[in-house]
């Protein structure tokens, strides 16, 4: 629930509700999110939820494309790959696939 004389900013209070949603796998990996649509939702502006996207895109949630949106990098189903640390060091067993996804560290 939003709320607006809370402690917690508006785009704050968004980005918690958002990053329930992916991590119960409600948005899914690959879903885009529309700040218009997602505003209308949750009773706030565009604005606020471009602010909360910003936040999650810190924490490796979603990644924002320039003129393309707002896509969700984690959740459930998972389609694709993403790398972990455990064999940084070791050589790559084959070429990069398109549908790798990567994420900046």
């Amino acid at each position: 629930m939003i709320t607006r004389n809370a402690i917690v900013t508006l785009p704050q209070q968004v980005a918690l509700n958002l990053e329930a949603q992916i991590r119960s796998g409600e948005l899914h990996q690959g879903r885009q999110i529309r700040p218009r649509y997602f505003a209308e939702l949750l009773g706030v502006s565009p604005r606020t939820v471009s602010r909360a996207l910003t936040l999650l895109k810190r924490r490796k949630l979603v990644s924002i494309r320039p003129d393309r949106g707002a896509y969700v990098l984690l959740g459930e189903p998972f389609s694709g790959t993403i790398p972990t640390d455990k064999n940084d060091d070791a050589p790559e067993a084959g070429p990069r696939h398109s549908s790798t996804v990567s994420v900046r560290r």
